[in-house]
Formats: structure tokens, C-alpha cells, sequence
């Protein structure tokens, strides 16, 4: 379990925890790829248990995070989305993957979007892989792309982007076998990039007419609507046929579905 002297802020900002929860629950982009997900998800027995380590405000499975503040979030999430008697079912565990060993019992490991805020992404999945049998599950899901880092990785402190090689590359080293590899959300690739390109642009100008809410909520990446929400659901749930089955080209996310050796 880990204990005090552990610098979770290395990891993420725990202020920022409680922003992350209502972000997520209304951004298109977590809302779409918490699809992808379901849709990823390996089919495991009816018995049997998945663990999703890094959890932030929560998904859909027993939940683990160094955070308690996420975890907090996590349970109240479970309780809303759930009904008490199904939550009470949930396991939710501090715990810190880069220090802790993986408690027994699970079939399979959620990780999402978290080995990108690690120091050391091989020898957190090595951990990982020490706590299951062979043909046990893993997924996991990073940030696509070095050329799209922005204000936003530097914000939720990302150590680095992944391309799909070395994603795999990653994930193999530490002792699993890759079954299925692809970029998703391909429209936002562009988006992306259009973003950079007018924050490169922008640093051109004069310091009074830059922008200088460096909140969360206040960058690019974090803003949308109702409306913008909507559409982009649905602009990005048409790739999802493929996503799940082929290899999207190009994409703002990696997604790896793999099984222990």
C-alpha cells in the first residue's frame, strides 16, 4: 500500500483531481473513448475480475489510484452509476503500480491512460505482469504521437507520447503478448495539430495579447458544449468498427489489448 512519503504529485496534481471528475463527465472525448473501451474490453469469465489501476474519477471495473481523492470520486461515481448494492461489490484500493505489488485474484488490468505519467512505463507494466498468470488480460491506452505534445501534456504532467511501436514495444518488454494495436480517434488527429500550430503562432505575439489562463478548464483541449459534445460522439463512433477489429492509420490515442506470456 503506499504509504505517505510517496510524491503523488509526480503523477498528477491532486487539486486537479476533482476538475478531471466533471470533465470527464461531460467531454466528448472521454465519453467516446470510454466506447472504445467497452467495446475493448477482453471477455472474461462471469466470475472473474478486472482491475483498473490509475482510475482517476472511475470507469467500470474494481478501482485502483494513488490518489485518494480519485478514489473518493471513483466510489461516488460507482454509487451514482450503479445503485449502492452493485458499488458495494467494487473494490476500490490505493495503490501505487510503480511501488506496490498488484493485489491477486484479477483476470486482467485496465490501464488507461496512465503509463504516460510514469517515470519508468516498462517497469510498471513489469509489475503489473509479476501480479498475473499467463493468458491473463491487459489493456491499455496512452496519448499518440510525440509531434502532438502541447500545453495539455505538460499540464496532467505526461512523461512522453507513444507511437504504436513503441507502445508495443513497451508493453512486450515487460512480459505480454500484443493481440490487437491501432490508433483511434483519427479526427482529432487534425485537430490536434491545428492546435499546436496556432499555439506556436501565438508565441510570436506580443506578451499582452497572449492568453494566460493556464487552468485546466481554461486550455483548448478541455473546452466544449453540449452541442460540440454531441457531434463529436458521433464523428468519433464511426471509426469504431474498425478500431475494434483492423488498424486505424493515425490517431490522438493508442489503444493495446494484450495477454500475459
Amino acid at each position: 500500500m503506499t504509504g505517505p512519503d510517496v510524491d503523488v504529485r509526480s503523477y498528477f496534481e491532486p487539486e486537479d483531481i476533482t476538475s478531471l471528475g466533471a470533465f470527464e463527465a461531460r467531454h466528448y472525448w472521454h465519453l467516446a473513448r470510454r466506447k472504445v473501451i467497452l467495446d475493448a474490453l477482453p471477455r472474461v469469465a462471469s466470475d472473474a475480475r478486472l482491475i483498473d489501476i490509475g482510475c482517476g474519477p472511475g470507469n467500470t471495473v474494481d478501482y485502483a489510484d494513488v490518489h485518494p481523492e480519485a478514489l473518493r470520486l471513483s466510489r461516488a461515481l460507482a454509487h451514482r452509476e450503479l445503485g449502492a448494492e452493485a458499488a458495494a461489490r467494487l473494490q476500490f484500493r490505493q495503490l501505487d503500480i510503480c511501488r506496490d505489488d498488484l493485489p491477486g485474484g484479477y483476470a486482467g488490468v485496465l490501464l488507461l491512460d496512465v503509463i504516460e505519467h510514469l517515470p519508468d512505463d516498462v517497469a510498471a507494466l513489469r509489475r503489473v505482469r509479476s501480479g498475473l498468470t499467463s493468458g491473463d488480460h491487459l489493456l491499455v491506452t496512452v496519448p499518440a504521437f510525440p509531434l502532438l505534445w502541447s500545453r495539455f501534456d505538460e499540464k496532467v504532467k505526461h512523461k512522453r507520447r507513444y507511437t504504436l511501436a513503441t507502445a508495443r514495444s513497451a508493453i512486450e518488454a515487460a512480459g505480454f503478448d500484443v493481440e490487437h494495436a491501432t490508433y483511434f480517434f483519427a479526427p482529432l488527429f487534425i485537430a490536434a495539430g491545428t492546435v499546436k500550430l496556432a499555439r506556436e503562432a501565438r508565441k510570436k505575439l506580443p506578451v499582452r495579447w497572449r492568453a494566460h489562463d493556464e487552468s485546466l478548464e481554461g486550455l483548448m483541449e478541455a473546452r466544449t458544449s453540449p452541442l460540440l459534445t454531441t457531434l463529436l460522439v458521433w464523428v468519433l463512433g464511426l471509426e469504431r468498427p474498425i478500431v475494434r477489429r483492423g488498424r486505424m492509420p493515425f490517431g490522438t490515442s493508442v489503444l493495446c489489448v494484450a495477454r500475459a506470456r
